[in-house]
């Protein structure tokens, strides 16, 4: 079910969603949906209406006034028997036999299928064409009729980086858009964090060096994944991770242009983000990375989630991590976006720039 909760000014337009997002569910389980929260800002014109008596001045406040409702856990709902098969017309079940249900959302659901024509397992997204924003459609070469940003972009760097979940397919059908997509990983990070608890160093800085790699690529392609988290990263039992779920993502802005919408997790928002500002894409990104690696390093956010972020210290950090570790995590979290650290910056840190042989370690010793 849908719950959801719009309050307007004259800047941002809050509207919240209660579940765990159904690329967020690739692998499933079992949990209260309604412990979740996916948060999106627009632009506002100020002869909207309001539909909401309550007011709220800023970003920061609205998003603590919603505190604790992004809890990232797995829902256990089934899709509606109509929406299967409506998801189901056209050429899709043509080639593709579905199996079973990996994860569900108020937008969409993700299914295991098998390849009629390879045999091979897939993992197919469908996603509600009503829950695609009008800025959210696009034209690609060779197709008469519009499909949503998130596969023009995975369609464009499609076999080009092995840190990017691979678009192999996708089908337009009534009231449904199905992204098939390989089948890679055995969980994602968010359950693997939780399943080790305490992850050794090498092992973190093997996992982040991965994303890191992942985001840069993006970067050199002028694309924003926009939702950078533990859940949007799966790995595999060789320890190999790619980033998943473009339905967030964005081309860069223009140079002197700025974003007026927060598309995420707010547990990843950047102070300038809280603060309600209009803000630019790539600093945003190296927050939420971030806050990935401090809950890589300690399973936990480093923020508490019903206060905004803050300016983190040496005396916020363990006093055993090596000193090359610190600077990069004070770097990426630094409130001030104009020096907080670049991709090139992260990139040359010592402590991730120093290879890791992930041979060393044992998938069954660290999950069993």
């Amino acid at each position: 079910m849908r719950c959801e909760c719009q309050e307007d000014h004259r800047q941002f337009c809050l509207r919240v969603w209660p579940f765990r997002k159904m690329h967020d569910l690739w692998y499933g389980g079992g949990g209260d949906e309604a412990d979740d929260k996916n948060t999106e800002v627009d632009s506002y014109d100020e002869n909207c209406t309001s539909q909401c008596d309550v007011v709220e001045p800023s970003l920061g406040q609205m998003l603590m006034q919603q505190a604790g409702l992004n809890r990232s856990v797995h829902s256990s709902i089934s899709e509606d028997r109509h929406d299967l098969e409506a998801a189901l017309s056209g050429t899709f079940c043509h080639d593709y036999s579905i199996q079973e249900t990996l994860g569900q959302g108020t937008f969409g659901f993700v299914r295991r299928a098998k390849c009629l024509a390879t045999g091979g397992n897939v993992v197919v997204k469908f996603v509600r064409t009503k829950k695609v924003p009008e800025s959210g459609w696009c034209h690609i070469v060779g197709r008469p009729e519009p499909v949503p940003l998130e596969v023009e972009i995975l369609s464009r760097v499609v076999g080009r980086s092995k840190f990017i979940i691979e678009l192999q397919d996708f089908h337009v059908s009534k009231g449904f858009v199905s992204l098939v997509m390989e089948d890679f990983g055995s969980m994602d990070l968010f359950d693997f964090v939780d399943r080790v608890q305490s992850m050794e160093e090498p092992l973190a800085r093997h996992i982040f060096a991965q994303i890191l790699q992942g985001v840069e690529f993006l970067s050199e392609n002028s694309i924003l994944h926009r939702d950078i988290k533990d859940e949007n990263v799966v790995i595999n039992r060789s320890f190999a991770c790619k980033l998943i779920d473009f339905g967030s993502a964005a081309y860069m802005l223009p140079e002197g242009e700025l974003f007026d919408e927060f598309r995420g997790t707010k547990e990843y928002c950047s102070p300038e983000v809280w603060a309600g500002n209009r803000y630019s894409g790539p600093p945003q990104e190296m927050w939420a990375l971030g806050v990935t690696l401090f809950t890589l390093l300690n399973t936990v956010n480093p923020f508490p989630v019903e206060d905004p972020p803050y300016q983190l210290t040496l005396d916020d950090l363990p006093e055993t991590q090596p000193a090359a570790l610190n600077d990069l995590l004070l770097g990426l979290l630094e409130c001030e976006p104009t020096q907080r650290l670049t991709l090139e910056g992260a990139a040359n840190n010592p402590w991730v720039a120093d290879p890791i042989d992930a041979s060393g370690f044992q998938w069954k010793e660290l999950i069993g």
